[in-house]
């Protein structure tokens, strides 16, 4: 293109480059490009200069800010969308750790209606036997033996379901770190119920086997915990001799040993001896026989009514205390026959039992409990 006398540009005269030959076809057209310049035309006024027709110039109504534009949409539509997730926010949602939980065996009414009200996609219920043999150590090889097998049928259960490998992983994780308390499994009673679910774990010590099952549903099922949840009668047990006394709470499913802060240790730890001028003194430091101590002179150490007297009145005390003075059920005394009515005697717990387990053979039993 060149210019005339005046300063006006005319196209070259003749075929433009690319013009039809034999043989050879149309090229194709710019059409962007084209349209670029069709706008520059016109757009032209008198007075400015026209650029030289081989500079490419944008059109001038066109976004130049389009490709930041649709980054920005793009990062905002990332955020907003609760699956678009960065690599480490879906790494840690997903690894947070679901921790095991216990409950006790008689639910409240709030926990036993939670766990029936609960609803998912996957609600798992385990219930096993557990305790089944004499033998201590057997026990717990056996109950930690099947309750590694019933998560790993669990997970052939769940793959059957199509559920995915991570997933698995993440529910049954609790379960594995519980296979790795032993003291969970050397004070295992009778049975033992799981509860698992998305972002939920609780397991339940059992007084009564339950019969073994393994049921994956949309709720709980919690059919086997009823006898347990209406058996609410328990009375305790005070087992009584001269070197010691214990406690046990039982009810329809058994008996387990209570601890008392402060019980004394038998006679000796209530009944002491001084020796002054020749003479044997015997002291008492009793909060039931009156508050401080006592004493008594003697040529050796009472073996009577009064020193049992003084150190079953120290029992009762401490047993008031720390756990009979908001109870008002039995309890049931056991021990040699003449101890029995001594203990009565002094007692200010009155729902005593009028029987008793008499006898070193009845005392010795509550002793393996």
């Amino acid at each position: 293109m060149g210019k005339d006398r005046e300063g006006e540009f005319h196209p070259r005269k003749g075929k433009p480059s690319g013009s039809l030959r034999e043989g050879v076809g149309l090229q194709p057209i710019n059409t962007s490009a084209l349209e670029d310049h069709l706008v520059i035309a016109e757009k032209y006024t008198e007075g400015e200069e026209k650029p030289a027709p081989n500079l490419y110039v944008t059109h001038p109504n066109r976004n130049v800010d389009k490709r930041e534009e649709r980054q920005r949409n793009k990062a905002t539509q990332r955020s907003d969308n609760p699956g678009n997730k960065s690599v480490n926010e879906t790494f840690v949602v997903e690894r947070a750790d679901t921790v095991a939980e216990e409950l006790p065996a008689m639910l409240s009414k709030e926990q036993f209606f939670e766990l029936g009200n609960f609803q998912s996609e996957l609600c798992i219920s385990i219930y096993m036997a557990t305790g089944t043999t004499a033998s201590v150590e057997a026990n717990i090889q056996k109950d930690y033996i099947g309750f590694k097998n019933k998560l790993q049928q669990l997970t052939s259960l769940l793959r059957e379901k199509n559920t995915e490998q991570t997933h698995i992983e993440r529910l049954l994780k609790p379960g594995y770190d519980l296979l790795r308390n032993e003291d969970l499994w050397s004070k295992m009673p009778q049975g033992l119920a799981v509860f698992v679910a998305e972002g939920l774990f609780k397991y339940i010590k059992l007084p009564l086997a339950p019969k073994d099952e393994l049921l994956v549903n949309s709720t709980f099922y919690l059919t086997p915990l009823i006898p347990v949840m209406t058996s609410k009668d328990y009375f305790y047990v005070l087992v009584l001799s001269k070197k010691q006394a214990k406690i046990y709470r039982a009810d329809a499913f058994g008996m387990h040993y209570i601890p008392v802060a402060g019980m004394p240790n038998g006679v000796d730890d209530v009944v002491h001896f001084e020796k002054k001028d020749d003479q044997k003194f015997f002291r008492t430091d009793t909060a039931g026989a009156g508050g401080g101590a006592n004493f008594g002179i003697g040529a050796g150490k009472p073996d009577g009514k009064a020193n049992l007297a003084m150190y079953f009145d120290e029992v009762d005390e401490t047993l008031w205390k720390e756990l009979l003075h908001k109870e008002n059920v039995p309890l049931l005394l056991s021990g040699v026959e003449y101890l029995i009515p001594i203990y009565k005697q002094v007692a200010q717990y009155k729902p005593i039992w009028e029987d008793a387990i008499t006898g070193s053979q009845g005392s010795s039993s509550c002793h393996a409990g």
